[in-house]
């Protein structure tokens, strides 16, 4: 057996301990500790949403704790009501319709400050929430002395909230600078021990030496996951620089079909339409306003209410491209200038893995 527990292999697992960025977890507990908001900033695979984790669950490993944390992941929740619904949820409260989502926040509150506790809320990848539900919910859980923690790509990203929120935010900044080869080599070799795995060093250095490229944690891991998986179909004893090898040939392949495997329904509908265009029409007429024709199409196939164009501009495609699933430049044609949405070229290519 190659591996005795493979879960240590998802990009999902937080490590019974931080080896790398425990100094940047150390720094953001004592600012949650001390009631600060936080705003955090870092490329993908540069360890802010693992971080954040590891915090919260030091937190509730604790009885004694009184930070009682709600995580909201912005890419899939991005309205109000879904948000006060996750924060009761992970405090062990009910969750009922027929009420508004400021009236069951206000319960919320209540329920924590009878209990002598302190909420704090992360919003990660907070673009997302704030492009379509606007800055309301936060000012809110800052009215109620909520801590508030922020997480974005860019630091670009502050200038979607208004000046009044930023200056009552009072942000602590933190940068989280892509891994290094040796930072990276670390992160495996836990994930190798905690999972009791036998892979080389070398195999090690040489997934490391890649996804240093970008600093990408997440591409680390999903190599070695994917080199364990060569590894067994060989019945091999161990992982070797030859199963990761084998697997970097079409890493970026197989890593861009995982993401696309793992869409929402809604963004998968939309990708069917923009790869069914771009194999039927011209790449310079595959513009937004046919794509969205199309996606209605597929939704209703699919058995789904198609969202507004709205919701699909402001949620859907920034998604989709930040995930690097689609393309989408501008162009000047004979009507003008329009948007061209095209799919990622290696999402057409077939699989060969």
């Amino acid at each position: 057996m190659i591996f005795e527990d493979e879960s240590v292999l998802e990009p999902e697992y937080v490590p019974r301990r931080l080896i790398v960025r425990n100094l940047e977890m150390e720094k953001l507990m004592q600012n949650i500790l001390n009631a600060f908001h936080v705003s955090i900033y870092g490329p993908v695979g540069s360890g802010k949403t693992l971080v954040i984790k590891a915090i919260m669950k030091n937190f509730s490993d604790k009885k004694e704790n009184k930070i009682m944390p709600a995580y909201i992941d912005c890419t899939r929740i991005i309205r109000e009501w879904p948000v006060v619904s996750q924060i009761r949820s992970q405090l062990n409260l009910p969750v009922k319709l027929g009420k508004s989502p400021y009236e069951y926040l206000d319960e919320t509150i209540k329920f924590v400050q009878n209990n002598n506790l302190k909420l704090w809320v992360i919003f990660d990848e907070y673009p997302a929430f704030v492009k379509v539900s606007g800055e309301n919910m936060i000012k809110a859980l800052l009215d109620y002395g909520a801590i508030l923690t922020l997480i974005s790509m860019t630091p670009d990203a502050q200038t979607m909230l208004s000046q009044s929120i930023i200056s009552r935010l009072g942000f602590m900044r933190m940068t989280f600078p892509p891994y290094t080869k040796e930072q990276l080599f670390t992160i495996l070799k836990q994930r190798v021990e905690e999972g009791n795995g036998r892979v080389t060093d070398e195999a090690l250095t040489r997934i490391a030496e890649h996804a240093s490229i970008t600093g990408d944690a997440r591409l680390a891991i999903f190599i070695l996951k994917n080199a364990v998986m060569k590894a067994k179909e060989e019945n091999a004893e161990r992982v070797e620089v030859k199963h990761v090898e084998n697997v970097l040939e079409n890493v970026y392949q197989m890593m861009i079909h995982d993401i696309a495997s793992k869409l929402s329904p809604h963004e998968q509908a939309y990708l069917k339409a923009v790869i069914e265009l771009y194999n039927t029409i011209p790449e310079d007429e595959i513009t937004s306003g046919r794509v969205y024709e199309a996606y209605q199409i597929w939704a209703k196939n699919m058995q789904l209410q198609p969202l507004s164009i709205t919701m699909i501009n402001t949620v859907i495609i920034p998604h989709l491209t930040g995930l690097n699933i689609i393309i989408m430049e501008k162009r000047t044609g004979k009507r003008g200038r329009t948007h061209i949405i095209t799919p990622n070229p290696l999402l057409l290519t077939k699989k060969s893995y």
